[in-house]
């Protein structure tokens, strides 16, 4: 049983340490009385025709969750859907949750098995995502501290159940902190309900931007609150893509059939929409034929741009654990090495090791330790990176692409789609839609790695990098970085300039001299001036909504995935996992 969950004599469950009852006997009267009346939503749910979204403070046993879903289920008409998004301090364990949930009526019974069964699945530390009624009830568990969680996720609710315990005793779920957050993840005219009508709770309430209102509580509570979150200045669902009236897209046209292309198809295509993917020049055509990208984080010096660094220290995050449970067969996590060429060199990258923005993914490894870790000489030391890993992009693309949900062609269909994204690696679309990237040429090359010397066991990473050799003793090494430089040709004078990279590790170098160049692959990446991704809508003269996932840059392989992530989490009015002053740094518009 959870450390601070117990059954008291009465068999009600209680936290031990804020001296509170989860819920009692008659806890499904209440839920319907104080939130789902509270909120209007039965009303609601059935004029609903996209996403309806449901905010909530303090999931606990998750009764408020299965006793709305089957509100839904009874009062939604078949065009909406139900996304509700809580939080969690102190998950219950399954064990404490069934005993729980045995005291519930028969007709929740079916929801909260599923419901049990579903969180016994691998997730992320920070978040839970369950889907129910094949995708059309969708559950987010967001675990920490409430008003981090908030702050840490952009989505917009139309209603909200606060549930935490009593103000006094659990004041930080009452705070004036945590009800802004509150307020600013609500719609314009969006609704809360809440048992409580502690004074401090009302005064916050209303300067935090609701209009609220007594009514009548549950059994012997005389009163309870209730209100509607004022207009503002800012555009209600301003991370959403389409809301409670508008339906979540059924048809999506993806252009560009490269990794973020068809990350994107396959998060739409995971979430019940058909998908049209078109490209003339086929699958992983350019820059996503790579065998070998490199899976990174960037590290960065703090400063200016510790927010970038931070949201790319995100994506690196959601992509490895996606990768891990997706494409293990396409990721190989052999860690990488950021090596220094020389004591300056040293200095910075240990400056970079020790950013609070990314100390959780890297570590300073002196000259000794780097050695042994990358199997050759690094004798300035390095940062290592034991989540960082090299995927092959080609075959991951031609992976993603074959689900049922997806149709991949060559030229543009006469069928209408609700939602088009634009995730192509060439400028074909920057003069009509203003977007001002630049092209960036990329060579790499494949060598046998001599049979005299030891092969690197990691990546190896300096103004290049260096992938470890594959079964069959190919090692791919790249890559230059030729500005405004659009020609997609082979050129073997390049060879040299890529090998150069390592100039500054000896015995690397040495090896590389008496290496021979086997392949060559080259690509043009674009990229933006601030080199981070252009992610979510695009302005366009039409009736169908645009968006894009583009610009990636050298960085593909780290931020297409999260980037498909945050579009389809758009679109299905679901919480992105990043702030909403990050979410307004990829858009296209900040150009």
């Amino acid at each position: 049983m959870h450390d601070d969950a117990q059954f008291d004599g009465d068999g009600r469950l209680t936290s031990k340490h804020y001296g509170d009852v989860y819920f009692s006997g008659d806890g499904v009267q209440e839920t319907e009385h104080v939130f789902v009346a509270g909120n209007a939503l039965p009303q609601r749910f059935a004029q609903a025709r996209g996403t309806f979204v449901i905010g909530e403070t303090g999931f606990g046993t998750g009764l408020n969750f299965l006793v709305t879903a089957e509100c839904f289920t009874r009062h939604a008409n078949k065009a909406a859907r139900l996304v509700f998004v809580t939080t969690e301090q102190h998950p219950l364990t399954r064990e404490v949750l069934a005993a729980t949930h045995a005291q519930l009526p028969e007709h929740l019974q079916a929801l909260a098995n599923e419901f049990r069964e579903a969180i016994a699945a691998p997730t992320s530390k920070s978040s839970r995502r369950i889907e129910f009624a094949g995708g059309r009830i969708v559950l987010y568990v967001l675990l920490g501290d409430a008003t981090e969680s908030l702050r840490n996720h952009s989505f917009t609710a139309d209603a909200w159940f606060l549930d935490g315990f009593a103000p006094d005793r659990n004041p930080a779920m009452w705070s004036f902190e945590l009800l802004r957050e509150v307020a600013d993840h609500t719609a314009n005219q969006g609704t809360f309900a809440t048992y409580t009508v502690a004074g401090h709770v009302r005064r916050s309430l209303q300067d935090a931007g609701f209009a609220i209102e007594r009514a009548k509580g549950f059994g012997k509570k005389r009163e309870m609150l209730r209100g509607q979150r004022k207009s503002s200045e800012q555009p209600a669902n301003a991370t959403r893509f389409a809301d409670a009236n508008d339906s979540a897209p059924q048809h999506v046209r993806i252009f560009g059939a490269g990794i973020a292309g068809a990350t994107a198809a396959h998060a739409f295509a995971q979430r019940g929409a058909h998908v049209t993917v078109i490209d003339p020049h086929g699958i992983a055509s350019s820059a996503s034929g790579i065998q070998a990208a490199i899976v990174r984080p960037r590290l960065w010096i703090a400063g200016n741009r510790v927010p970038d660094a931070e949201m790319l220290a995100q994506a690196f995050r959601y992509t490895v654990n996606w990768l891990t449970n997706t494409a293990a067969n396409r990721f190989r996590a052999c860690g990488a090495l950021l090596c220094a060429t020389d004591a300056p060199d040293a200095e910075r990258l240990q400056k970079r090791t020790a950013n609070l923005a990314t100390a959780d993914l890297a570590s300073w490894l002196p000259a000794e330790q780097a050695s042994e870790h990358g199997g050759t000489r690094i004798p300035h030391g390095g940062a290592w990176i034991p989540q960082a890993g090299t995927c092959d992009l080609a075959g991951l693309a031609h992976d993603l692409l074959q689900h049922t949900n997806i149709e991949v062609r060559s030229d543009v269909p006469d069928a209408s789609a609700d939602l088009t994204v634009l995730a192509t690696g060439n400028t074909q679309f920057d003069a009509a839609l203003d977007l001002h990237t630049q092209p960036i040429r990329g060579q790499a090359i494949a060598v046998h790695w001599p049979a005299t010397t030891s092969p690197p066991r990691t990546v190896l990473c300096t103004s290049g990098y260096l992938a470890p050799p594959s079964s069959d003793g190919i090692t791919w090494i790249g890559s230059t970085f030729d500005r405004d430089d659009v020609g997609r040709d082979l050129r073997a004078h390049d060879d040299a300039r890529i090998r150069d990279h390592f100039a500054a590790l000896p015995e690397l170098a040495g090896a590389l001299t008496h290496s021979e160049t086997v392949a060559r692959f080259a690509a043009v990446r674009n990229a933006t001036t601030d080199r981070m991704p252009m992610i979510g809508s695009l302005p366009h003269p039409s009736d169908v909504p645009m968006v894009a996932s583009l610009a990636h840059g050298s960085r593909g392989a780290v931020t297409a995935p999260w980037a498909a992530s945050l579009l389809a989490a758009a679109a299905f009015a679901e919480p992105l996992p990043l702030s909403s002053n990050y979410w307004q740094r990829l858009l296209p518009a900040r150009q």
